[in-house]
């Protein structure tokens, strides 16, 4: 019998946009399962969008992330979206304090 190998599926490598980001975190929310919600703050936390901002297309595409979050109710101070909220606009802001 062939053994099959099964590997573990990030989902962060396919959060490829404010839209699917945003529509991955409310299914989350609209679960209101604890674990289901961290879960999704962490695959979040872990794409590309949460890392020092390089250049001029990062930055927009982090902006539109920011955006995007900042649209969730759940994104309010306190809210469990606050912690990436607070990651991403330090990013932005550092980007635009060295750039503009």
């Amino acid at each position: 019998m062939n053994k099959v190998r099964v590997s573990r599926l990030d989902a962060s490598e396919h959060l490829d946009g404010a839209e699917v980001i945003s529509a991955y975190l409310r299914e989350a929310l609209a679960n209101g399962d604890d674990a289901s919600i961290m879960t999704a703050i962490d695959d979040v936390a872990r794409t590309s969008y949460f890392r020092p901002i390089t250049n001029e297309e990062e930055y927009a595409l982090a902006v539109s992330v920011l955006n995007a979050l900042l649209d969730l109710p759940e994104s309010s101070e306190g809210g469990p979206l606050a912690g990436l909220l607070v990651a991403l606009g330090e990013f932005v802001s550092d980007y635009e304090d060295s750039r503009h």
